[in-house]
């Protein structure tokens, strides 16, 4: 059976499946929103996303001579297999303000991608009674470890450049708060660890305890009431505090906790697409290619969603897309995690780390969280992208 004559069959199937109201999805999306606080928002899309996504698999799957091409053999996460991403052109589903578009597989279907190794391992272990973190190295990441609704701090899971995974003792760690007394993110999604993986800071509601992973130690950084949440790292060595959330001008300090400067200004490097796009998590920038997470204002043409999430990539000066349905992923699912290549950029979605070649359909799997207890998760990640890119 040739690839046009499956297309053609699939399409036939899906012609009569009703698509989901944009609109409803749109007030429900909008209704979710939460600035910084991850909320599992289940999206019930039908029939129709399921099929329409899974066209897209199916025709992915095909060589170019339309006969499928032969499954990935099966690695485990210890394994030595190293698959590499295809660098066969694949034609992008859709465009959003003329800029190309390919929207991933279901969630449900990330089980199936093939593995791509990297600094990351296949597994990241999470579970509780891990031996306690040890002086003089940096880390690949760290994982706040607390309930699916918690107002308390939990445990904190760091991932060292072995593979292996250590607990960091913070126990004097409070609850962080907003100006309205609700439960801010204690990691936020702008990224506590720095980028080389030597500091993390953790944010308080009237400051930031810094931890140096050097020597073992804490410093205190003072801040005004509720603007470390907005906190994020400008380098290695240099953490910026707005002056007001979601501002532009704030303060830079020291990793010795020093003031640096006032009235520093840093904000969003207009990856975005269009106007409304909104972004979420750090931008990676490992030179000329740099990437983000955004909301998009959307709606996506072609897509089964309206305003889906994306990972927006520039690459050799054009920009890429690609969209992420809300099938399975809870709201700010997709933070992007670092360069794993001169194309190819890694992910957070559900219990997991992908990553996407850039200008491709292709995914691949990099990670796994294992070993949370019923009940916990770990949303707020941090990554330490530039020692992603080896």
């Amino acid at each position: 059976m040739s690839e046009q004559t499956l297309k053609d069959l699939l399409e036939d199937l899906v012609a009569d499946v009703p698509a989901p109201d944009g609109h409803s999805v749109d007030h429900a999306w909008q209704a979710a929103r939460r600035r910084n606080r991850r909320s599992h928002v289940l999206v019930a899309a039908g029939v129709a996303a399921v099929m329409v996504a899974g066209t897209a698999v199916v025709a992915e799957s095909l060589t170019d001579g339309g006969e499928p091409a032969p499954a990935p053999s099966p690695a485990s996460p210890s394994g030595p297999e190293r698959q590499s991403p295809s660098s066969r052109p694949a034609a992008p589903d859709t465009t959003y303000g003329g800029v190309p578009v390919w929207w991933a597989p279901p969630a449900e279907d990330e089980a199936g991608l093939a593995w791509l190794d990297s600094a990351l391992p296949r597994t990241v272990d999470l579970s509780p009674g891990r031996p306690p973190v040890e002086p003089g190295s940096p880390v690949l990441g760290v994982f706040p470890v607390h309930d699916l609704e918690a107002s308390e701090p939990g445990r904190f899971v760091v991932l060292t450049p072995d593979g292996d995974t250590r607990e960091l003792d913070a126990d004097h760690v409070e609850a962080n708060r907003d100006e309205n007394g609700n439960a801010a993110a204690l990691t936020p999604f702008n990224g506590g660890l720095s980028p080389d993986g030597w500091h993390l800071f953790i944010a308080q509601q009237s400051s930031i305890k810094l931890y140096a992973f050097a020597s073992g130690t804490w410093t205190t950084i003072d801040t005004p009431d509720w603007l470390a949440e907005g906190a994020r790292w400008l380098d290695a060595a240099t953490i910026w505090v707005p002056h007001a959330l979601g501002g532009g001008i704030g303060s830079t300090y020291g990793v010795d906790g020093d003031l640096l400067a006032s009235d520093v200004r840093h904000g969003d490097p207009r990856l975005s697409v269009t106007a409304g796009d909104e972004p979420y998590g750090i931008w990676v920038d490992s030179g000329k290619p740099i990437a983000g997470s955004y909301f998009l204002h959307g709606p996506v043409d072609g897509g089964p969603y309206s305003n889906p999430e994306g990972i927006v990539a520039r690459v050799g000066g054009k920009s890429f897309v690609l969209a992420l349905g809300v099938d399975g992923r809870g709201k700010g699912c997709c933070p992007v995690v670092g360069w794993l290549g001169e194309d190819v950029v890694a992910f957070r979605s559900q219990e997991g780390v992908l990553a996407w070649q850039v200008g491709t359909g292709t995914l691949f799997r990099v990670s796994e969280l294992t070993g949370l207890e019923p009940g916990k998760e770990a949303a707020g990640a941090s990554w330490a992208w530039q020692a992603l890119l080896r």
